[in-house]
Formats: structure tokens, sequence, C-alpha cells
């Protein structure tokens, strides 16, 4: 029988899971990134901002933690 071990026994994901999450996180860092410096280098009214890119990394994050923590089971 399947026993609920608590909130550590969801953060169990294969290692191909993981490393998955982990470059979508990653991409989506270099994503914001891109587009903060293609602001500052192609337009004439809008300026890069650190605080872009933080913002843009804690969602893509927050979306990688939700995931973990909320992760579907498999049916049985």
């Amino acid at each position: 029988p399947s026993h609920d071990r608590g909130f550590y026994s969801r953060l169990r994901l294969g290692k191909v899971a993981w490393k998955s999450l982990a470059w979508i996180v990653l991409i989506s860092l270099g994503y914001g990134i891109l587009i903060e410096f293609l602001q500052e280098t192609l337009t004439q009214t809008r300026k890069a901002d650190v605080k872009d890119v933080l913002a843009n990394f804690a969602g893509a994050f927050t979306a990688f933690l939700g995931l973990v923590v909320f992760k579907p089971r498999p049916s049985s």
C-alpha cells in the first residue's frame, strides 16, 4: 500500500526529472536576462532592470517548487 510520508516524500523525483526542471529554471533565467539586454539595446523607451530579471527568476523558481511539491502521483 502507498502511504503518504509527508512533505518530504513528495520531493522524490527521478534523476531525469530533476535535471529537466533545473534546465527549465536556468533557461528561464537566461531568457529573462536576454529580454532585459534587448530592451536596453534595441529600444529607446525601455531600460534594463535587474529587478525584472530577479522577478522572472522568482516566477520560474516558484513554478519549479510547485511542480516538485505538488507533482501528480502515478495512478495505480
